[in-house]
Order: C-alpha cells, then structure tokens, then sequence
C-alpha cells in the first residue's frame, strides 16, 4: 500500500523497494523476501492490481445497449481510467515489465529469478490478458450481431488497444488536445475528441463503411 501511495505523490520516479520499505516502517532487506527480483517485480504487483481496477472499469454495467455503443463506451472507459491515473497507468505498461513478462519461464529456468518471481510476472501476464478480452468481447458481439464486419475479432481489438492506448499516452503527455484539458485530465472535450476517434476507426469495421 505504501508503494501505491508515492507512486500517487511521487510518480514512478520516486518509487523504489527502499523507499517503499522506508515509508511502511521496514528494514531496507524487508521487502526482498517478497518481492525478490527487486523494483520490477514490486512493479508487477502493482500493475496486476491496476488491471484489476481497469478491468472492473471495463466491465461494470453497461449504458449503451446497441453493440457499437457498447465499444465506444468501453474505449471510452478505458481512456478515462488511464487519463485519470496516469503514474498507475504508466506502471501498467513499464519498460522494466517488458522482458520478465515475455520471458518470466525462461528467466527462471536460467535461474535469474526466483520461483515466486516467475509466479509473480505469471499473474501479471494473465491478468493483462484478462483486460485485452475485455476489449475484444464487445468487438465479438456486435460482430455476432452483424454489425460490425468478420475477421479475427483479436485483431480488431489489437488495432483498438493500440489505439486507445495512445490517446492515454497523448493526454498524459499533453502532446494532444493540451488545452482541452483544463477543465479536469478528463475533460469533456478530451471524451468528445476520443469518442470521434473511436468511431473512425469503427468505420472501418462498420459493415457498411459508414461512420456510425
């Protein structure tokens, strides 16, 4: 708990295994015998936590009814929930989680990390894929509802994940509607924006090519 609140304070850049041991009253060995592998998997624990809270944003009841809607209202959600936790969600997709979440068997095997840090990158993985199905099951119903056209509905969810998780990068970054967010990260300009960039790319998918 203590490494979720500096990361609030302090962003990513304040966060490390001493700091966060220092903070909840432990010796700086402490932390180690849970979390072995040091910063990134301190950072795994955290991002399989965020996750659980992006997916429970996901997946609450839904408003929209018809399947488009549906789409737009979850690439919606998931932006909020980025635009509105931005160190969380930078922790979410760290560089230092690249390697031991493609490799975590393998890195194990060679004996570079432990047996509870390769369950550890294990879980993350699992649950960042629990979050990708999430925006690929919508895309899967309005293709069963013959709304939006057939293919591998994986691959239009990677073209909207890739997406979305750019307007987030865009946002947290100021680098796309700066201005628009001076009424809150998530403004009603910046929904507006991203809602209008949602349903290009749904065009692309609409079966009949029409902008919905």
């Amino acid at each position: 708990r203590q490494a979720r609140r500096i990361l609030g304070s302090e962003g990513l850049d304040g966060l490390s295994v001493g700091a966060a041991a220092k903070a909840a009253g432990l010796s700086s060995a402490a932390p180690y015998r849970h979390f072995a592998h040091g910063l990134p998997e301190l950072l795994a624990w955290i991002a399989e936590e965020g996750f659980g809270e992006l997916i429970a944003e996901m997946e609450r009841a839904p408003v929209e009814s018809d399947p488009r809607g549906r789409i737009v209202e979850i690439g919606l959600r998931y932006v909020g929930f980025g635009v509105q936790n931005p160190d969380l969600y930078i922790v979410l997709f760290s560089h230092r989680l690249a390697r031991p979440l493609e490799f975590f068997d393998e890195m194990f095997q060679a004996g570079e990390i432990p047996h509870s840090s390769s369950e550890a990158y294990a879980r993350l993985a699992a649950v960042k894929m629990t979050a990708f199905e999430a925006l690929v099951r919508p895309i899967a119903g309005a293709q069963e509802a013959r709304i939006v056209r057939m293919g591998d509905p994986e691959d239009f969810g990677l073209a909207l994940a890739a997406m979305l998780h750019g307007l987030v990068g865009e946002f947290i970054d100021e680098g796309l509607g700066g201005r628009q967010s001076r009424d809150g990260a998530w403004s009603e300009a910046r929904k507006g924006m991203s809602q209008g960039i949602i349903k290009l790319l749904l065009a692309g998918l609409d079966r009949s090519g029409n902008v919905p």
